[in-house]
């Protein structure tokens, strides 16, 4: 009996242990799994805080004053739960906040000190030709450039610089034309004013000045066709032009009294006179013969067209006023004969197509300057690009340069006061002109690691 009430006790004893032990396991269990989900609360914290950062990176990328973006980054934390901005500060072009990033009971503090600049000017016709894919010579014609006014041999000159995407390689010369300046690669936009539609980087549609013209006038406007009679004057002043009545937009960011048509037909020996800065828009094509355009004093003439040009023979565009400036045209279109010039007349203007080809096959000179995907000369005319053109302030898209002067993590003292951040006090840190900035914690801890090293002196010492 004694023998078996010792193994009952042993029993019992041996079953008790294995129970706290498996007790203890599953509590070690439990404090490995809180552990773990802890970290991972953590690490998704960053991530939230880092998330903050890059869209807080991609608004103020997009530019427009430091006001405006401020506005849009205070607006950007309603959108997202997982991060907020708590503090936020702008000095002139330096912007400071601290992303923090919050799941669960876990929270990180990003802080990114960012300075921005304006985006460098980029003007649309700083060169004689600037082609997104080719360009090709195959007839007589040149490309120079000359000092402005009345073209003569006397002022031209070998500035009849081309720039292309992927440099000389895209170029072709299989006549015996000539240019007569440099030939560079071009690395820019080929439509920095945003004139046709494109898609953003994140393949959404984008709506080009030309469609937002458009959209303005709305599906319901009743489009009328211009075209003339034989022998007819036209003088478009800003008034009433026999049923076409100027329609008030935002062009560019200016409002703009603007002729709307539907297509512009003039072919029978018809004057076209311009009087004061007047401005077509064309949803269809304009074709153009035996017309004379002509300008009352320092007029001008700027079109935005969706459709194709054709200007054919016997039409003398602005000949008589020798300002290149005078007809600036823009198209939106991305046919293969977006623009035929097939005249015998020198022609005054400019010309930016940056989906569609320009196909020169006249006689005549252009005075002026082409920006176009492709450009195609077989004709015996010439470019003559006026050197003036190259001091238009013309910018690009108006986003901004943007760069991290610093990105870090830091741990506030008590995190339910976010950190009162002055952006004034990076200004020269962001230049270069100091090494570092003493502010809230990094301050804490700079005075620490000094005491601990005076007192390691002082212990060696000793």
């Amino acid at each position: 009996m004694k023998q078996k009430g010792f193994v009952l006790v042993s029993v019992l004893v041996i079953t008790t242990i294995s129970t706290m032990l498996a007790f203890s396991q599953f509590r070690d269990n439990h404090l490995q799994e809180r552990m773990a989900g802890n970290h991972h609360k953590g690490i998704s914290a960053r991530h939230a805080a880092e998330q903050g950062v890059f869209d807080a990176f991609k608004v103020i990328e997009k530019g427009g004053t430091t006001e405006e973006m401020i506005i849009k980054l205070n607006a950007l934390v309603t959108e997202n739960k997982d991060y907020s901005f708590p503090s936020l500060d702008s000095d002139g072009n330096i912007i400071v906040l601290v992303s923090t990033g919050e799941v669960g009971n876990a929270i990180a503090y990003l802080k990114a000190i960012l300075k921005t600049s304006e985006k460098s000017a980029e003007g649309i016709f700083d060169n004689a030709v600037v082609a997104c894919e080719s360009l090709t010579l195959k007839g007589q014609g040149s490309i120079d450039s000359y000092s402005g006014g009345l073209y003569s041999e006397s002022t031209s000159d070998s500035n009849g610089d081309v720039s292309v995407k992927g440099g000389s390689k895209n170029v072709s010369l299989k006549g015996k034309g000539k240019i007569k300046g440099a030939i560079s690669e071009y690395t820019g936009e080929c439509d920095p004013l945003v004139i046709a539609d494109s898609a953003d980087e994140d393949g959404d549609p984008v709506l080009g000045e030309i469609s937002l013209i458009a959209q303005q006038l709305g599906d319901d406007y009743d489009f009328n066709k211009f075209e003339t009679t034989k022998d007819s004057t036209n003088t478009f002043d800003g008034s009433i032009v026999d049923r076409f009545i100027p329609e008030t937009l935002d062009i560019l960011g200016e409002s703009t009294d603007v002729y709307v048509f539907d297509d512009f037909k003039s072919t029978k020996d018809n004057t076209i006179k311009i009087s004061g800065d007047i401005t077509f828009y064309i949803q269809g094509d304009m074709n153009i013969q035996k017309t004379n355009f002509t300008l009352v004093g320092d007029s001008s003439l700027t079109i935005y067209i969706a459709g194709k040009i054709n200007i054919k023979n016997d039409s003398n565009v602005f000949t008589d006023n020798h300002v290149s400036s005078a007809l600036t045209l823009y198209s939106s279109s991305d046919s293969s004969d977006a623009v035929k010039l097939q005249g015998d007349a020198d022609i005054y203007m400019n010309l930016y197509i940056p989906n569609g080809k320009v196909k020169y096959s006249g006689k005549g000179d252009i005075m002026g300057a082409i920006r176009a995907k492709e450009v195609d000369m077989s004709g015996q005319g010439n470019i003559h690009y006026d050197e003036g053109l190259a001091d238009l302030e013309t910018s690009g898209n108006g986003e901004a340069k943007i760069s991290y002067c610093a990105l870090y993590y830091y741990y506030p003292k008590d995190n339910e006061t976010p950190e009162i951040l002055d952006a004034a006090a990076y200004s020269d840190y962001c230049e270069g002109t100091v090494e570092d900035v003493d502010d809230g914690d990094d301050k804490d801890k700079k005075d620490k690691d000094k005491k601990d090293k005076d007192k390691k002196d002082k212990d060696k010492k000793d």
